[in-house]
């Protein structure tokens, strides 16, 4: 199959029959929502285009595990996955490590392991070195798929733990207090496939609130809003090489230098954002499109009204928008290997980027 051609696609079968036959360095961004070893068993209807259901009920996934001959000739062949998709045997030594443990204690918790070893080193294969991988999962077995993912992408390629907030959940039956504190998050570690990774930071800013801009920003002009910051550094912080700009002619340099060099401060000046108040001299600084996201999302809900596909796991659209745009451009591949009810690759789709579904 030649998957280089700008046409997207959605294919039914196990994602690791494709991804084996795949050519590497193919895919610009990969977001998978895996099975997360729940112990449950997710179905779906799926109909045809006129909207009637098909004659069976397909099974979605089941997240139910055990280890049985075939997980165990699965962890057999792993060493020699691992050698042709070029990824270290330091993967497969940490797997054998928990197969010695886990076989009698929790085989399930194994066999699951197994399962998804197999198909991350397949999907690293195939993700172009400006990649990136984004794993959507939850306490349950996060902490050995993250190990796992150091093992195939290096710890030097972690970006970060992005801890999703779901809409909260009370415990049903609620006359009896419960053992435990509520879970209402989900992880997704995001993963680069080399230090040359693409990353857009500017495009998915965290707005302002309004009583921040009112508070923050109380000077105006007729560019806008501002506020007053010193132009030179501040005890402790490293100089700049110029020490000598002088500002309108005459204003002397300062000894810890300039926070920014002799071109931009030029600017400044002719720009009129540079001010003298008090025998100093201050730069104006105006509100930017938003402030740097950090790793907590909790302002994006849980897919709810007509967003809703009534598949158990949907994920919100907007969750993947977000991803999408920070590390991918438009007509870069998007793949899904696990893409349920499609909600990666409506959103790939939206923002005009091609995408595979499996």
């Amino acid at each position: 199959m030649n998957l280089t051609t700008p046409i997207n696609r959605l294919l039914y079968g196990d994602c690791l029959t494709f991804l084996r036959e795949w050519k590497w360095d193919l895919v610009d961004l990969i977001y998978l929502d895996p099975p997360f070893n729940s112990n449950r068993s997710y179905n779906a209807i799926y109909k045809d285009a006129t909207g009637r259901p098909l004659p069976a009920q397909i099974e979605a996934f089941c997240d139910m595990w055990q280890l049985d001959g075939h997980s165990e000739r699965a962890l057999q062949n792993l060493p020699k996955l691992a050698n042709q998709q070029g990824v270290s045997q330091v993967v497969v030594d940490i797997l054998r490590t928990w197969a010695n443990t886990l076989r009698q204690t929790n085989p399930q918790l194994l066999a699951y392991l197994i399962y998804m070893t197999e198909r991350l080193i397949c999907l690293k294969s195939v993700l172009k070195p400006t990649g990136s991988l984004y794993l959507h999962c939850d306490p349950t077995a996060s902490h050995y798929l993250k190990i796992t993912l150091d093992g195939i992408f290096g710890h030097q390629n972690f970006r970060n733990e992005i801890v999703w907030k779901r809409t909260v959940r009370g415990f049903k039956g609620s006359q009896f207090l419960p053992r435990k504190f509520n879970n209402n998050t989900d992880a997704i570690l995001f993963y680069a496939a080399s230090k040359d990774a693409f990353f857009q930071m500017d495009r998915v800013l965290e707005p302002y609130s309004p009583e921040y801009l009112e508070q923050a920003f109380k000077l105006e002009d007729e560019k806008g809003k501002y506020y007053l910051d010193v132009a030179f550094n501040r005890r402790g912080a490293s100089a700049r090489p110029n020490l000598c700009y002088e500002y309108n002619g005459f204003f002397p340099p300062h000894p810890s230098g300039w926070k920014v060099g002799k071109e931009r401060m030029e600017e400044l000046e002719k720009s009129g954002e540079l001010v003298v108040q008090n025998g100093k001299l201050y730069r104006k600084i105006r509100p930017k499109a938003g402030k740097i996201r950090n790793n907590l999302w909790d302002d994006v809900p849980e897919a709810k009204g007509d967003e809703r596909e009534g598949f158990p796991t949907q994920k919100p659209l907007a969750l993947l928008e977000r991803i999408i745009q920070a590390s991918s451009n438009q007509g870069d591949l998007v793949l899904d290997p696990f893409c349920g009810c499609g909600t990666t690759v409506e959103a790939a789709h939206n923002l005009e980027r091609r995408w595979i579904g499996i």
